[in-house]
């Protein structure tokens, strides 16, 4: 992760004024100049805090290439996301009017859950790895989820760079992620997410996520808030042709009424009547084993 982030650092200059844009209403961003990371994660922070508490129903369309047919088939699902970031997630997913399935995880553990077949497949952050998240009909880290939709804030005091991109038009923030570095390509006036790539420990984009529909977001508290949140996300896989789009519907940020039940690992095998617990983080020679 070391290697691809210093190879993407930009050199930094020294302060300046910044010319005045010909309207004369605001700045005119000097490209020239590359804002340092610390301020720029600071300003990312600044809009993603309006997320940190995040209500929202969901609308789902899942692409991939069947592999019996060949054939590319798309299903279409809804469902209700809670997220409490950096590190809870709670996306409940529904199939004809009916609980289909939960992908979820708390500070320590992740988790999918079968609702039909009263199964669990459970592992740890730490040792999460592609292999076993293929497992889910859904077949994306928990975590990684929530910073492709662009709600987890940035380490200001951590290891990160910044560069332009090639038009100029976007400012990108490179950081430590999970699995190896997160890019998150900002709106330079606004600082809000445009696109995010995640990257593994070689420095290989492994998926990326492009974040559009910003709309309004009620904020508990703020009654006079104009932030933004995007309401769609169209997050492609580096292999293979499957993606994943997901639709906001009626973001919330509920900072007073989040229900940590939702986040709850023991409860929810309860609540879900698990009967059998697959421990994904398991190899298939550590199962061959046993």
């Amino acid at each position: 992760p070391c290697v691809a982030l210093v190879l993407a650092l930009s050199p930094l200059a020294s302060c300046r004024s910044t010319p005045a844009a010909p309207d004369g209403n605001r700045p005119a961003l000097d490209r020239s100049v590359t804002p340092p990371f610390a301020e720029s994660a600071e300003r990312y922070n600044a809009v993603v805090r309006n997320y940190d508490h995040l209500w929202s129903g969901v609308a789902l369309r899942l692409k991939s290439r069947d592999p019996e047919s060949g054939k590319m088939v798309e299903e279409l699902l809804d469902g209700h996301l809670q997220s409490v970031a950096p590190d809870r997630v709670a996306l409940r997913i529904d199939k004809l009017s009916e609980t289909y399935a939960y992908l979820g995880c708390d500070p320590d553990r992740y988790w999918w859950i079968d609702v039909k077949a009263g199964t669990a497949i459970v592992g740890t952050h730490a040792r999460a790895t592609p292999e076993s998240l293929a497992r889910f009909d859904l077949p994306v880290q928990p975590l990684d989820l929530i910073e492709l939709l662009g709600v987890v804030p940035l380490d200001p005091a951590g290891y990160g760079a910044t560069r332009w991109s090639k038009d100029g038009k976007r400012l990108g923030l490179f950081a430590r992620s999970r699995s190896g570095n997160r890019l998150v390509w900002v709106d330079p006036a606004t600082f809000e997410p445009r696109e995010i790539e995640l990257t593994d420990g070689q420095g290989r984009v492994t998926i990326t996520s492009t974040l559009t529909r910003p709309e309004r977001i009620p904020i508990d508290g703020e009654p006079g808030s104009k932030a933004r949140i995007s309401t769609n996300h169209e997050i492609r896989f580096a292999e293979g042709e499957g993606s994943i789009t997901v639709r906001l519907l009626g973001p919330e940020n509920r900072r007073n009424r989040v229900r940590p039940q939702a986040f709850d690992y023991e409860r929810l095998m309860q609540t879900y009547r698990v009967q059998e617990i697959i421990d994904a983080d398991r190899t298939p020679d550590e199962d061959e084993e046993r």
